[in-house]
């Protein structure tokens, strides 16, 4: 089995707070710049980039499903602010 690339399992990736995601995409774009400046283009190469790249992906989207739950809420808050201020 091949070894993990990020620190957090797929398990928990809804429970990490949101800084934590940032810290993990971070850290995996500078593993896939290192690996590009290198010369080496063999088929294990490209795909760990692949691999790199997809985990990526996966974070990015919890992260833009969270930015969009929050505001989603905040529109949800603002509305029912604004309800409560008609019925006085």
């Amino acid at each position: 089995m091949a070894k993990p690339l990020i620190s957090i399992s797929a398990e928990s990736i809804p429970y990490v707070r949101e800084d934590g995601l940032k810290r993990e995409v971070f850290s995996l774009e500078n593993k896939k710049s290192s690996i590009l400046k290198e010369r080496d283009r063999s088929k294990e190469t490209q795909a760990l980039v692949r691999r790199i790249e997809t985990e990526i992906c996966y974070l990015q989207r919890e992260i833009e499903i969270r930015l969009r739950r929050k505001k989603a809420h905040a529109n949800f808050m603002q509305k029912r602010m604004e309800k409560r201020a008609k019925r006085s």
